[in-house]
């Protein structure tokens, strides 16, 4: 027997041998607040404008677990941590930002994935505009994303904020661990959708 939600369809695959079937099959995913998000941002001159926007996003989650926030920015600096005593909330830390000429997001990256991987369940929410230029190579956070394979080891979620080429993703879309949020809309309303569904506010589906 088959679950109430799962919706599934077949088709015939013209372009193989006969007998040959497509079968397609969409079901609801269910969801999981992470235990830890850590939250990457591009200090990028063209992210100004977005900054108040994913301030408001973080502003509206509902239940936030444990967050940390590191700006790439000259280097690497960590903003907010929700472990540590803190005069601003999260929120606050993220208005008062501003970008500046190309960054280099790769080692924030690799500084945010090891703060989430000390908790099986964590995620790193990566928000930045367009990469064109590679500054360094990628071979450290792939081998780390390699190594956790199956385990619970954090995902990258990639939020991209406006078209443009990504270097970086070029280097690590392909890994399984590496996945990126649906852009349907504007970027406050899509963080939102994200939030509402790891807080079990709205349904998502996968093919």
């Amino acid at each position: 027997a088959c679950s109430p939600k799962l919706q599934s369809v077949t088709s015939k695959d013209t372009r193989s041998g006969e007998g040959v079937v497509i079968v397609q099959t969409l079901e609801q995913v269910k969801p999981a607040l992470p235990v830890r998000i850590s939250v990457v941002l591009d200090g990028s001159k063209d992210m100004t404008e977005f900054f108040p926007e994913i301030a408001r996003a973080f502003d509206g989650f509902p239940s936030m677990p444990e967050t940390s926030v590191w700006f790439a920015q000259d280097g690497v600096s960590k903003i907010f941590d929700s472990t540590l005593a803190s005069r601003d909330s999260h929120s606050a830390a993220l208005a008062k930002l501003r970008g500046g000429g190309g960054q280099d997001g790769l080692p924030a990256l690799l500084e945010a994935w090891e703060w989430a991987a000390a908790k099986p369940g964590s995620v790193l929410l990566w928000i930045h505009g367009p990469q064109p230029v590679l500054f360094a190579g990628t071979e450290p956070l792939r081998q780390r994303l390699e190594r956790q394979g199956s385990s619970e080891g954090p995902r990258i979620l990639d939020v991209l904020t406006r078209s443009g080429p990504n270097r970086i993703t070029e280097q690590l879309g392909t890994l399984n661990a590496f996945t990126a949020l649906p852009r349907l809309g504007e970027l406050r309303d899509d963080l939102e959708r994200l939030f509402a569904f790891w807080s079990g506010g709205r349904a998502e589906f996968r093919l």
